[in-house]
């Protein structure tokens, strides 16, 4: 995984976990958690960081 996906996923994942601390119907909330769990998922499964080469 490249350094600029894993800083994506990171980003999107607390985008959600912000939105869904402001929602207020559960099951947006928990659609919101859901998806930050697959970004983080996403990064957890990618552990090695590639280096991209100038």
């Amino acid at each position: 995984m490249f350094e600029d996906d894993r800083s994506y996923y990171q980003h999107r994942a607390e985008v959600e976990i912000e939105r869904a601390q402001s929602a207020t119907v559960p099951s947006v909330v928990q659609a919101h958690y859901q998806l930050a769990e697959a970004y983080l998922g996403k990064i957890a499964a990618n552990e090695p960081v590639k280096v991209k080469s100038s």
